[in-house]
């Protein structure tokens, strides 16, 4: 079986790195080279992983390679994906893409005349335990879902790196951050009917030193640690969505401000009227809690746990990456041209975007509108 030829285009995300090992290792994969057009990121990229660096995008792309991983900053990431689209078999873009939904949606009326498999950059969609609960979820045992709540949001200090502080941008850690649990909320409960929200700056406030922001990709977290104050971001500290649909609210709720490491603390919680299903994705468990006896569950509390490290050596963010790589290997292999990334990009961008306008006009904006 050929080996699956792969590019980056920018390299600019700190997501790139479980990419960039996954591809060394993998047996299946031939990695051709990359484009930055900044000297400093292509010079230390070039120095930390040996790939060959390319003068041109346009010289890249005109080899034809199958996959091109584009982790531009969202500036230029719709340009890129607009260059490489008629060269590839697939993309995976990195979140969130674009600056603004509508920009998404541009993009992605640019992109659906080429037969191209486009991938999103949620990877939290490739959990294992968010496997286990839309089972859960499919299987009824929930009863009738009244209401649901996702959390998430930042470490302190995390919401000052330069993916959040871009002055384009619609917003910041509710869209950049938030986009995971947005994603998931959309994938487990479908497309609500409106969306209002509160986006808020704090008043100036406490002083801590962040010892886990990014401030360069090629120094490490932390390095060095970074002095930042409550209120003192670009953007919003907290922000607040009411998703409604037919038969249910989904509340969604984010602050740049976590006293823990990244997803400690995130939840999806699922309020039904026979169980209760509550869960984390990293460290990764869900409890799932019944109140009557359906044919798949029994009354009563189930846990599931799910290792910090699985037999094969894969900690559990680089799983998801691993699971998310082998599913566009497989649709490269297969001459799969699907979207459906591409429709979850901008559902979550729409999400987003009904958030903060509702946050400026304090409305409630229909979904679809």
């Amino acid at each position: 079986m050929n080996k699956i030829s792969a590019v980056f285009l920018g390299v600019r995300h700190p997501h790139m790195w479980h990419r960039v090992e996954l591809l060394k290792k993998s047996q299946d994969a031939d990695v051709w080279g990359f484009y930055d057009e900044d000297p400093y990121f292509a010079e230390n990229f070039e120095a930390r992983t040996g790939f060959r660096r390319f003068e041109s995008a346009e010289e890249m792309l005109a080899l034809g390679p199958d996959l091109c991983i584009i982790e531009a900053m969202d500036s230029r990431t719709p340009d890129y994906a607009r260059m490489a689209a008629p060269h590839v078999k697939a993309m995976i873009l990195e979140k969130c893409t674009a600056h603004t939904f509508e920009k998404v949606r541009k993009l992605a009326e640019d992109l659906s005349g080429y037969p191209v498999y486009i991938e999103h950059g949620f990877e939290l969609h490739y959990l294992q335990v968010a496997d286990r609960c839309r089972e859960i979820i499919d299987s009824g045992v929930l009863g009738q879902i009244t209401l649901a709540r996702f959390h998430g949001g930042s470490p302190i200090g995390c919401s000052t790196e330069i993916w959040v502080e871009d002055p384009e941008l619609m917003g910041g850690m509710v869209y950049i951050e938030g986009s995971h649990m947005i994603e998931l909320m959309l994938d487990t409960l479908g497309d609500p009917e409106t969306v209002s929200g509160c986006a808020v700056k704090l008043a100036p406030g406490q002083t801590m030193v962040a010892d886990i922001v990014t401030s360069d990709l090629f120094k490490g977290a932390g390095n060095p640690p970074k002095e930042v104050q409550v209120g003192g971001m670009m953007y919003e500290d907290v922000g607040v969505g009411i998703a409604r649909y037919q038969d249910k609210l989904a509340v969604l709720d984010f602050t740049a401000w976590e006293s823990t490491g990244w997803c400690n603390a995130w939840r999806m919680e699922y309020y039904g009227t026979n169980g209760t299903l509550t869960a984390c994705p990293i460290p990764s468990w869900a409890v799932l809690q019944v109140r009557s006896d359906t044919e798949d569950y029994q009354k009563g509390e189930y846990r599931f746990e799910y290792p910090a490290v699985t037999a094969e050596g894969d900690t559990v963010m680089r799983d998801t990456y691993k699971r998310q790589l082998e599913k566009v290997f497989s649709a490269i292999r297969s001459g799969e041209a699907s979207q459906k990334g591409m429709e979850m990009i901008c559902s979550v961008a729409r999400v987003a975007d009904c958030i903060y306008r509702s946050a400026e006009k304090g409305e409630t904006f229909r979904y679809q509108d």
